[in-house]
């Protein structure tokens, strides 16, 4: 454990998430994000792409294999 690792129990299940398949899932409907997406990180932006696969109940192929890097809280720090 260190900073660059989340030790809560959904932390832990989040260390691999990326080798879990792309399953069907129903859309939950969510209030409009009005954000450009170019003043976001690129952390920020992956989150914003994820947010909008809920809502639409689609998972693009692009995000579905697009490697975020290791889950760290200390890169939202800053």
């Amino acid at each position: 454990m260190g900073p660059a690792s989340l030790s809560g129990r959904i932390g832990k299940e989040l260390t691999n998430c990326d080798k879990f398949p792309i399953i069907n899932f129903e859309a939950i409907e969510l209030d409009e994000v009005n954000i450009n997406k170019t003043d976001l990180g690129k952390d920020q932006q992956y989150h914003l792409d994820i947010v909008r696969a809920i809502q639409t109940g689609q998972c693009a192929p692009d995000l579905a294999i697009r490697d975020p890097g290791p889950l760290s809280h200390s890169r939202w720090l800053t």
